[in-house]
């Protein structure tokens, strides 16, 4: 503790080894380095094993408690732990992490503040009797690297991203807890890139619409690709009235948003797969699939219904329309094109049942428009529209 330090630096021909007098997980209580941010903690070639009986520390049990503290952890193994495999803390840091194992232990591998996370780079993070490493929310204000591995996302305070950019591996799983939601707050930046091989996937503990709230990006930039969106649309967070898998606005009177989706998937939401406000930028909205959202695919306003394209498929929901919100002062205010989707545009009021057109608005052949009851379309100061449809289309 305190301005303490362990140094247990062994070799790969001789590893030092901590363990019990009986192989039984749980048999003594194991490692905990607190509030030291000694320079000279070192743990090379260790094993600890046999532990995670309970009382060292205050948060969970571990073969080895890292606690606001700091240490150089490399090619070292922690494994039979009773708990959990290792545990950071909220403002703890493995240095230069690199060639350790995490295995064979009761409740997972790490136990990790949200952003003490980074700490697991370079790590094996499976064989565990259950492959999850368990995350306590909280702001996470600086860059970080999240590896692949499956996280749990505790119930408490939302996962949110308001500093930095966080970007998440390809062939993660984040699976959140009920009630919990992610969000990302301009300055923040969330990067989810995967492949069509490691895909990256947000889903609920359990596979119920509405099991968690959902991802919101508040006036902040992203990239999402090769992503799928899950079981969220439990409540509206951020402000915002409706429910979606992934929520795009912004943050009080900030910027709005600005993120790019390709070849990503917004599906089982309690209600829309996806809710993008006005003027929200969609640099690239490419060969995305919105689908069996309980619903309608998407809720947008009528100038983001621009950035949509025919690559993206919208069916397979509750209802296959996409729902343009038509309310006053949020009309067509600049020049727009809406393209035939595959399914039909459907214009819902929410305050005042005129959509006013303040700008060159053009609909290309084969869209179908359709009108709630009572609606009105208001081409006015000097706007423009294109519709050229054809015999057959």
């Amino acid at each position: 503790r305190n301005r303490a330090a362990i140094i247990a630096q062994g070799t790969q021909q001789d590893p030092i080894v901590l363990t019990g007098t009986s192989s039984q997980r749980g048999f003594w209580k194991g490692l905990s380095m607190e509030s030291t941010t000694h320079a000279r903690n070192v743990l090379e070639w260790v094993t600890v094993e046999y532990t995670g009986g309970a009382g060292l520390s205050g948060v969970e049990d571990a073969s080895v408690m890292l606690l606001d503290g700091e240490a150089r952890i490399q090619n070292s193994t922690f494994q039979e732990s009773a708990g959990y495999a290792v545990a950071v803390g909220r403002i703890s840091t493995i240095t230069a992490p690199a060639g350790n194992q995490y295995t064979k232990s009761a409740l997972g591998s790490p136990w990790s503040w949200a952003t003490a996370v980074p700490s697991l780079n370079g790590a094996d993070l499976t064989g565990t009797d259950v492959d999850e490493v368990v995350v306590l929310p909280i702001n996470i204000v600086l860059s970080a690297v999240w590896p692949q591995a499956v996280y749990r996302i505790l119930q408490g305070v939302n996962l949110a991203v308001t500093g930095g950019v966080l970007t998440l591996a390809p062939g993660s799983t984040l699976l959140f807890e009920e009630g919990q939601a992610m969000s990302v707050t301009r300055p923040g930046e969330l990067s989810a890139v995967g492949s069509a091989g490691a895909p990256i996937l947000l889903s609920g503990t359990v596979q119920v619409r509405g099991h968690w709230d959902g991802l919101g990006f508040f006036g902040a930039q992203g990239h999402l690709e090769h992503v799928t969106v899950e079981y969220g649309g439990r409540e509206s967070f951020g402000g915002v009235s409706e429910k979606a898998n992934l929520v795009l606005t912004r943050a009080g009177s900030a910027e709005p948003s600005n993120v790019t989706i390709r070849s990503s998937t917004f599906r089982e939401s309690a209600e829309y797969g996806l809710w993008v406000r006005l003027n929200t930028g969609l640099p690239s909205f490419d060969a995305n699939t919105l689908t069996s959202n309980a619903l309608a695919p998407i809720y947008l306003h009528p100038s983001v219904a621009d950035q949509l394209t025919g690559s993206s498929t919208f069916s397979g929901n509750g209802v296959d329309e996409v729902i343009v919100e038509v309310a006053s002062g949020f009309g067509i205010t600049s020049a727009v094109t809406w393209r035939d989707l595959g399914v039909p545009y459907y214009l819902q009021f929410q305050v005042g049942p005129v959509l006013a057109v303040d700008a060159p608005w053009t609909i290309e052949a084969g869209v179908e428009v359709l009108m709630e009851a009572d609606l009105g379309i208001s081409i006015q100061n000097g706007a423009t529209l294109t519709a050229k449809g054809a015999q057959d289309d």
